[in-house]
């Protein structure tokens, strides 16, 4: 929907232009002739065409209809090919002309594109070119199906495999082969020893062997270790003793068994004396302690190296010969097991004698050679599983050799013709099928182009019946719409007459029938465009939809518009908001009435705009939001007339004046009818009364009544307003009184 639309480069506007907004659902603009309407209505159908024209939309896209002089000029197309007959839609005229081009250009690509179908698919009576290759095909799968008697026991299997009873697999194999190569390089018995060597191996690639995980101490570390004298503490006055008889090892383990003993000489089985166990105590100290931790860590981690060798071994030892070969595997597998071993030993002999240094077991590369070997056996079991790989990537090339061999060796002469001949036809249907396929691509295009066109016709076709139910409702009995049925154009209309069927021209019809005809089609159109699978919301936008009509047919299109205002009121059409622009009052109140109900006065969903010419020839805009200007000055003269008729003993002066404004205003400007006409409606013995009303309403135009003007009685009174009420009753407007009149009561009371 609009928000608002910014009116810029309308000259009638000035350089400072105008806007229109704050929009609503339903927006009613009023205006004379002249101040700008029809501007305002090109500018929101075409916004570029005016610098500086902004339309601000909501957050929905909305497809935006505009009825105008313009929309009625172009509505209407007609036929050079058949007289009488015409289209209502926009660009009727270039899609009757369009329709009719199209129409034959497509039975002519249709005709073509049969011929070429025939040609390639052939018909009950004539093979067609697909028809000829098939039977090449099957030609040469019969003589390669019993050429497979040929084929020698060795490799019958690798010829046979998946095709043994599916001709039309093993033909597509040959063809394949036939394609892929031009000649063959042996025969089928040449290719026999190969086949008995290379399709009877059972053997599978095998795993890799994991890496050994286990982790080996520092070497130097060791070294380091072993060769460490690992002594009491020099501070003990038992010290010099020990160094001097060289019996560390045994005090130390003499010191162990004292402790157990709870403070008795495990010896000699006295308690000795108190300084002697502090000497003790002293003599192994703390630096001796972490010493032979450390130690003890190290034995303790060669022996888990050790057991990690045996679990290893028991689990990869068997892959490891098979690869490397057994004295290989064995002599690896050994030196790592005699290197843990020598290690644990001498790492258990240091903790025995702590004090004695000691030489690290010699490694003499039994280490990296357990490792050498563990790379050699992945080494020797990848080349394996390369080898197999190597037999089945040999196994498959021998497989296509045996097929070359039989394709083009031992069916070399079939095999050639066949080529020869599938390839020529090949050629002659694809030109066929190349051929074909831009035929109805051109067919297609046709289609689509006659599809969007005739959408338009087969719209207006939708509302051939409610207008014609329409113009017979109105009165228009000169005329009716009729399908020209003789028309190749899907859509296309006559203007028949009913009484002998002639039919009648479009360029014969009054102004304001084309007016209303035109109406009508832009009405049900904008009504009916849900039925298309549409997705975007509809703004209409209608201009003085009852210029140059009757006062008859301007009720059916007010009522038109007024259900158009419930709907979108409602929600319940495509249509989501409406602008209706007009400059006859009449019309204006016929519209505005409806706004009176509470389902309007409840909401925001209408609002009043006003278009005044300005002195200096130049027109404002003005917005009333709710309050309609326009209706409330006219609606004012009724209100005086509603009062006087109720106290008829009282009055106005001003009533003659505004009873002369009310039958200019309407029955002269909307009914058209002049002064002698109004007394022409009357039945002659009323027609003095007439002259009389009408007189007495002008005494005061121009200036006031005098005293004798002004004597009226209650009967006189009555006798006016009954001969004013007349006026409306004789000119068929009696309605418009009533309603005028009901308004004003009511207003009256609301107060």
């Amino acid at each position: 929907m609009f928000e608002e639309v910014r009116l810029r480069g309308i000259k009638c506007f000035g350089p400072d232009g105008a806007t229109l907004g704050p929009l609503v659902p339903v927006n009613l603009i009023f205006g004379p002739n002249g101040s700008g309407k029809t501007s305002i209505s090109r500018a929101i159908e075409n916004p570029d065409a005016f610098a500086g024209t902004q339309i601000t939309m909501g957050p929905s896209e909305s497809e935006i209809f505009v009825y105008n002089r313009d929309y009625v000029a172009s509505t209407f197309g007609t036929s050079d090919m058949l007289p009488g007959i015409f289209m209502l839609g926009d660009n009727a005229s270039e899609t009757i002309t369009a329709i009719e081009s199209k129409t034959g250009l497509l039975k002519q690509a249709k005709e073509h594109r049969d011929r070429t179908h025939v040609q390639l698919n052939g018909s009950d009576e004539v093979k067609g070119q697909r028809d000829q290759l098939e039977g090449i095909r099957r030609n040469y799968t019969d003589i390669v199906w019993r050429a497979r008697d040929l084929v020698p026991e060795a490799i019958d299997e690798t010829i046979r495999r998946g095709t043994k009873n599916n001709r039309k697999q093993f033909f597509e194999n040959c063809e394949n082969v036939a394609d892929k190569y031009s000649d063959s390089e042996c025969s089928l018995q040449e290719l026999v020893d190969d086949a008995e060597t290379f399709f009877n191996s059972d053997a599978e690639p095998s795993a890799l062997v994991p890496a050994f995980t286990g982790s080996l101490p520092d070497k130097a570390e060791i070294e380091r270790v072993l060769s460490l004298k690992i002594v009491g503490s020099q501070d003990s006055s038992l010290s010099a003793l020990i160094q001097r008889l060289g019996n560390q090892n045994w005090v130390q383990e003499g010191v162990d068994h004292f402790n157990a003993a709870d403070g008795v000489c495990p010896f000699c089985q006295e308690v000795p004396r108190e300084d002697f166990v502090d000497d003790l105590t002293a003599l192994f100290d703390a630096d001796f302690a972490a010493s032979k931790a450390r130690a003890e860590q190290l034995e303790q981690d060669c022996r888990e190296f050790q057991r990690g060798i045996a679990d290893y071994v028991a689990l990869n030892a068997v892959k490891m010969r098979e690869a490397v070969g057994e004295r290989e595997a064995d002599e690896a597998i050994s030196g790592i097991q005699s290197l843990a071993k020598d290690l644990v030993d001498t790492l258990e002999s240091k903790l025995g004698a702590l004090g004695t240094a000691m030489a690290v077991p010699s490694f003499a590369g039994r280490d990296t050679t357990f490792a050498d070997a563990i790379s050699k056996t992945n080494d020797c079991i990848r080349e394996t599983n390369d080898a197999l790989r190597h037999r089945e990537q040999k196994t498959k090339d021998l497989t296509v050799l045996c097929w070359r061999a039989f394709v083009r060796d031992t069916l070399a002469e079939d095999t050639a013709a066949y080529i020869a001949k599938r390839d020529a036809q090949k050629v002659r249907v694809n030109e066929l099928e190349n051929e074909l396929e831009v035929q109805n691509a051109a067919v297609n295009e046709l289609e689509a182009d006659l599809i969007q066109l005739q959408t338009r016709s087969r719209t207006s076709r939708k509302v051939l019946d409610d207008i014609n139910t329409l113009l017979s409702h109105v009165g228009f009995k000169s005329f009716k719409l009729e399908i020209a049925e003789d028309s190749a154009i899907e859509g296309a209309y006559r203007l028949v007459r009913p009484d002998d069927g002639s039919v009648a021209h479009i360029l014969e019809l009054s102004e304001g029938e084309r007016t209303f005809i035109t109406f009508l089609y832009f009405f049900h159109a904008i009504r009916s465009i849900a039925d298309e699978d549409q997705e975007q919301d509809v703004v209409a936008v209608i201009d003085d939809p009852i210029s140059s009509l009757d006062s008859d047919i301007m009720f059916i299109v007010a009522s038109l518009i007024r259900e158009l205002c419930e709907e979108v009121r409602k929600n319940s059409g495509r249509v989501r908001q409406l602008l209706l622009l007009t400059h006859n009052t009449r019309f204006h109140g016929e519209i505005s009435e409806h706004f009176r109900g509470s389902a309007w006065t409840r909401g925001d969903k209408h609002g009043y705009f006003r278009l005044r010419k300005l002195g200096s020839g130049k027109s404002a805009l003005t917005a009333h939001g709710k309050v309609d200007s326009v209706r409330s000055i006219y609606q004012t003269l009724w209100d005086e007339v509603a009062t006087a008729k109720d106290n008829p003993d009282d009055i106005s002066t001003t009533l003659p004046n505004t009873m002369r404004r009310i039958i200019e205003t309407y029955v002269q400007t909307v009914g058209g009818f002049g002064k002698k006409q109004i007394e022409d409606l009357f039945p002659p013995e009323q027609k003095p009364l007439c002259r009389s009303l009408l007189a007495w309403v002008n005494a005061g135009s121009h200036r006031l009544l005098d005293g004798d003007g002004w004597e009226t009685s209650r009967q006189q009174n009555c006798i006016w307003l009954e001969t004013f009420e007349n006026i409306f009753h004789h000119a068929n407007h009696l309605p418009h009184f009533s309603k005028m009149m009901d308004g004003a009561v009511a207003d009256m009371e609301s107060i």
